[in-house]
């Protein structure tokens, strides 16, 4: 399936996610050149109905192998695909092609 964006708007959003997909909510806030940061703009509270919570794997949080070793035993690892955050983007990853690579780094 292909990416797509949809627009939020103030209220009930009704969004269907069919298949083993992810969903992603960004929450973006206008800060270029106008003196705001993120943390100038109020909380969003957001409810999903339904699915299955799927960790990732956060850099910019200062995730660990020790973190990532928690994420598996939690459960939080068991989608075809893995996300990662770095620094400079965010990641959608084979999951099969993570642990082969962990088995031949170890």
């Amino acid at each position: 399936m292909l990416a797509s964006a949809l627009g939020l708007k103030k209220g009930l959003n009704i969004i269907l996610n069919q298949g083993e997909n992810n969903v992603f909510v960004n929450y973006i806030g206008r800060t270029f050149n106008n003196g705001k940061v993120l943390a100038d703009y109020k909380p969003m509270n957001i409810h999903i109905e339904g699915g299955k919570v799927n960790g990732y794997f956060d850099l910019t949080k200062g995730n660990t192998n020790e973190d990532w070793q928690t994420m598996q035993s939690d459960g939080l690892v068991w989608a075809k695909a893995f996300n990662m955050k770095g620094r400079t983007g965010c990641y959608g990853t084979c999951l099969v092609l993570i642990a082969n690579a962990i088995l031949l780094f170890t």
